[in-house]
């Protein structure tokens, strides 16, 4: 299983498929290395990058992340 926290695209750089782009490399390499599963974490607000994920075969995971801070 893997986790990716942040993908960050500049806003000048938005709308180029940069983002799919990278998903793409991601999905490339977690599948080289045997990952069978791979989840991400995207804030409630932002729809943009809902919608690409989504584009990309994501699904919408109906649990919630906790943390423990020290």
């Amino acid at each position: 299983m893997a986790f990716f926290e942040e993908l960050f695209v500049d806003k000048s750089s938005r709308g180029l498929g940069i983002g799919s782009k990278a998903i793409e490399f991601i999905k490339i390499e977690a599948e080289n290395i045997n990952v069978k599963m791979m989840y991400l974490e995207v804030e409630n607000h932002n729809q943009i990058a809902q919608k690409l994920y989504l584009a990309n075969d994501f699904v919408i995971h109906n649990r919630k992340i906790m943390k423990f801070k020290f």
